[in-house]
């Protein structure tokens, strides 16, 4: 279903684009016409498909019983924060800077932002196997090194990436190079957060997951306020301290852990003494 709205955001956005039509008719396509035809597929994949018969004694892994109100309330709650990261910047901006400013950093920020909806569509790709992990700390363990390959794959491309991205931005990317140069960074740190916080999905942690979306927040936005003086550069500098401050408190549970001192892991007996976890 992603990958149908994609391909439907992309077509339409793009006819409209090459017929002319500007930039309501886009905006448009983009934000109602994809996700209701989406939508709309997805209805009757799921009320015309006939869901597979267990066989008997087979359990699933997961107990629907467990998805409770409590956790539901807190997953939107960290949903609603991490949407406050992603656009309050802008927002913040405009406060403290003027329209060249804004629309300098909202440029980079549109090139960038690609890296961010790689490492979401990587993240969603690896939830059902985390979910389902049944030894939750040998899965923190592999997340951690695929979210470090992640990350420094996408750090390896961040100065083609800088290079090219001004170029098609046109006569506004000589400004938007530093932004750009600077959010590529943060969002390559995304990699690994994307593809570690969701072991806490797992162990049942999803509170941990909403002190990070408000400490992100926060970080965000005092950083762009100190730095508001930097212009455009400020609340990248922002997204990238708040990067780095929530990937130090995703890793540090499994640190503690490898060193005895967490048990959220049910770590096995058998791994006891220090390990290392990267």
């Amino acid at each position: 279903m992603q990958s149908l709205q994609g391909a439907l955001r992309l077509s339409l956005v793009g006819s409209c684009a090459i017929a002319g039509l500007g930039s309501a008719p886009m905006m448009v396509a983009y934000a109602i016409v994809a996700p209701f035809v989406t939508a709309l597929a997805g209805g009757l994949l799921l009320f015309t498909s006939r869901p597979a018969q267990r066989g008997d004694g087979v359990a699933s892994v997961v107990s629907t019983s467990e998805i409770n109100i409590d956790r539901r309330r807190v997953m939107a709650l960290t949903g609603i924060f991490s949407a406050m990261v992603i656009n309050g910047d802008v927002l913040l901006l405009a406060m403290l800077a003027g329209q060249h400013d804004v629309a300098t950093y909202t440029a980079a920020w549109r090139f960038s932002s690609g890296v961010l909806l790689a490492n979401t569509a990587i993240a969603s790709a690896f939830l059902p196997f985390i979910v389902t992990a049944s030894d939750a700390w040998a899965e923190a363990k592999h997340l951690v090194r695929r979210g470090l390959m992640i990350a420094g794959g996408w750090l390896v491309l961040t100065p083609v990436m800088a290079l090219v991205g001004p170029i098609l931005l046109g006569s506004i990317g000589d400004d938007a190079r530093g932004p750009m140069a600077l959010l590529l960074v943060a969002f390559a740190i995304d990699g690994f957060y994307f593809v570690v916080y969701q072991i806490y999905l797992r162990v049942r942690r999803e509170r941990l997951l909403l002190a990070i979306s408000i400490l992100e927040l926060a970080v965000m936005a005092g950083v762009t306020v100190l730095l508001r003086g930097e212009g455009a550069s400020a609340p990248a500098y922002g997204q990238l301290a708040a990067r780095v401050a929530v990937c130090l408190v995703v890793v540090t549970p499994i640190i503690l852990t490898a060193v005895n001192r967490c048990g959220w892991f049910d770590r096995p007996a058998a791994s006891d003494g220090v390990v290392g976890v990267a």
